[in-house]
């Protein structure tokens, strides 16, 4: 669709796409399933997941291959609301969804490193013909010089070069710390091509995320890793919303884990860590979700409901990859649902 966007149809399309969602009572059904196979049975038969296990073999699913083909599911979803945007928002979902493409680099390399072979066995030609990548680059990669001619023509390769090339091999850390500070830098200066608008929601959605990002480093920084202070700021998301400079100090000079949390209370963040280490990714999804949840409920016409969407897809892939492993290692249905983020 090109010239002004028709609100309306945009979040009638998305308002049936997310009645489509797992609830509260799917996940408790799948919670007390007994293998992955009864699960993926389950999944296909809702309509959001029809079709997508047919190329998987029971026998060789794991978490990275469950993970790559629930990806192409949000990918699928994420095409079909293209279709109801204009140039401009079209042009700034496609720079969003290099989330999407960033983490295919981020497994490609993970995977290398590990002196694995990387295949990317699951997406569709939709994918390709929408894609900076060329498929017979990527369908089989087995070092770093195969991955530096995978991403040759892609937005990735201008921010991984140098690192990719030097004499000292960097660690994944580096590697994806990259990553993301291109994926934020480019969202945050293509919202200024959008309609004022869609500028605010954009720059509370994708500021919310950045801040909330460097508060997940510095904690965890001080929590698992033992930096030191004055390295903290190199790895920071060069976005600021609502945490400005002295604020973003104050929390890395923070003594502990403990001080660190109560200075976040004086924040618009208050909350936004959980309770659980293993799920503030998650936590973090829904932080985001309930500020843009909140535009929606009002009824705004804007892009605020096609970025509700896609996060609580994102939440719902987490979601049935947890539960995955829960049932996997046969844990009980309420230590399982301890794992899920219900929106």
């Amino acid at each position: 669709m090109t010239g002004e966007n028709n609100y309306g149809a945009v979040v009638t399309k998305v308002r049936a796409m997310s009645a489509k969602l797992l609830d509260a009572e799917d996940y408790q059904q799948m919670s007390v399933m007994k293998s992955i196979p009864e699960l993926i049975a389950f999944l296909g038969g809702k309509e959001n997941y029809k079709g997508v296990f047919t190329s998987l073999k029971t026998s060789e699913i794991n978490r990275d291959r469950l993970e790559q083909i629930l990806n192409t599911t949000l990918y699928r979803d994420y095409l079909k609301i293209l279709h109801y945007l204009n140039n401009e928002d079209t042009a700034f979902c496609k720079c969003y969804m290099y989330k999407y493409e960033i983490n295919i680099v981020k497994n490609m390399i993970r995977q290398v490193m590990s002196g694995d072979v990387f295949r990317l066995e699951f997406e569709s030609d939709d994918f390709f013909n929408m894609s900076s990548f060329k498929k017979i680059r990527i369908e089989s990669v087995k070092n770093i010089d195969e991955v530096t001619r995978a991403i040759h023509e892609t937005p990735y390769y201008e921010p991984l070069n140098a690192l990719l090339k030097r004499e000292k091999q960097p660690t994944l850390f580096e590697i994806e710390t990259a990553l993301d500070h291109f994926y934020f830098t480019e969202l945050w200066k293509e919202r200024e091509n959008v309609s004022p608008e869609n500028r605010a929601v954009i720059e509370e959605c994708v500021g919310t995320e950045a801040d909330l990002y460097n508060i997940l480093w510095i904690y965890r920084s001080k929590k698992y890793f033992k930096v030191k202070d004055k390295y903290v700021y190199s790895y920071l998301i060069p976005v600021h919303y609502k945490l400005d400079a002295d604020m973003i100090k104050k929390l890395t000079l923070s003594e502990n884990t403990a001080k660190m949390r109560e200075n976040l209370e004086k924040t618009p963040y208050d909350g936004a860590l959980g309770n659980s280490a293993h799920m503030f990714e998650r936590a973090m999804l829904d932080f985001v979700m309930k500020d843009i949840g909140r535009r929606v409920k009002k009824g705004e016409q804007n892009i605020s409901a096609v970025l509700w969407y896609l996060h609580a897809k994102e939440l719902e892939l987490g979601n049935i990859c947890s539960v995955a492993e829960g049932v996997r290692y046969s844990l009980r249905p309420a230590e399982i649902m301890n794992y899920v983020f219900i929106k």
